[in-house]
């Protein structure tokens, strides 16, 4: 049986599978199945690795952009029915070296961890870290000392969905990524979950490059359309964790921070108060089962 399946969610990605194909099918360890949620199919991207002939590589065409959480959990639900006891999450402008799933497997087995995350580097300076595990923290206007959530406190260590290793009693436990998140801040929230059900992300010594130029998919965050996503989402991940009085005092807080934020592009601080407004406003979604 499959050991490992991995879930890539493509938007405008052909140029980078070229790379991110050629890295897997270089690795030490083979055994793994490789699931493409493809939410651009006019993009060529999936018709890329449907082409590579192997019977490991399944392609799902979305008719329509479904965003990052919800084109995830159809290949979450695939890697579940399949009996696949472990899902890596990776994003497809990523490369590696041929030990690096070997390594991560390795890790899993060593640690028992039920949730894993390596360190990733740019792909343009790999002595620098992009990401090595972070955290989320208050750090509101009007805290004072009898509150229970102090400026600066520590609410939750998480792991970045570009490159998220879950195993399956996990998703059972805790489920599947809230589709109320389009795009940005579904790991985090995913990550507050995992905490809440007192499962730990082990993190691993095993690096991997991004190129994130953002260029596939939104511009990335600071765009026009990577501002709406990113800060809209950020008040739907404020609005559901954290008290409404407290919630709000972050909203403002980041307003204010943006809006005095140097080289703010014209028109960003209004757009940017608009998202957060709408993004806290905005009906969620039911949590979606496994």
């Amino acid at each position: 049986m499959t050991q490992l399946a991995i879930i890539v969610v493509l938007y405008r990605s052909r140029a980078e599978l070229g790379p991110l194909w050629d890295c897997l099918r270089a690795q030490s360890c083979q055994d793994w199945r490789l699931i493409a949620l493809d939410n651009s199919p006019e993009d060529g991207g999936g018709d890329f690795l449907a082409a590579r002939g192997d019977a490991r590589v399944e392609v799902v065409r979305n008719a329509e952009n479904l965003g990052f959480a919800r084109a995830v959990n159809q290949g979450l639900r695939r890697a579940l029915e399949g009996g696949i006891p472990r899902s890596l999450l990776l994003n497809p402008d990523t490369e590696f070296g041929p030990d690096f799933l070997s390594g991560l497997m390795d890790a899993w087995d060593q640690t028992g961890a039920q949730v894993i995350a390596p360190r990733v580097m740019y792909y343009d300076d790999p002595d620098r870290a992009w990401y090595a595990g972070g955290h989320l923290e208050y750090g509101w206007i009007f805290a004072n000392r009898h509150d229970p959530y102090l400026p600066g406190s520590r609410i939750v260590d998480f792991a970045s969905g570009c490159c998220l290793g879950i195993t399956a009693p996990v998703l059972q436990r805790v489920g599947l990524l809230d589709e109320s998140f389009f795009v940005y801040w579904e790991d985090t929230d995913f990550c507050l979950r995992l905490k809440a059900a007192g499962v730990p992300i082990q993190y691993v010594e095993q690096p991997m490059l991004l190129h994130h130029s953002g260029a596939s998919t939104d511009g990335g965050e600071r765009s026009p359309v990577g501002e709406v996503l990113y800060f809209g989402n950020y008040a739907v991940l404020l609005r559901k964790h954290f008290p409404l009085v407290h919630a709000l005092q972050m909203l403002l807080r980041t307003f204010l921070k943006e809006r005095s934020r140097p080289g703010l592009r014209p028109g960003s601080g209004g757009r940017i108060g608009r998202a957060l407004l709408r993004g806290f406003l905005r009906r969620r979604r039911p949590l979606p089962t496994v």
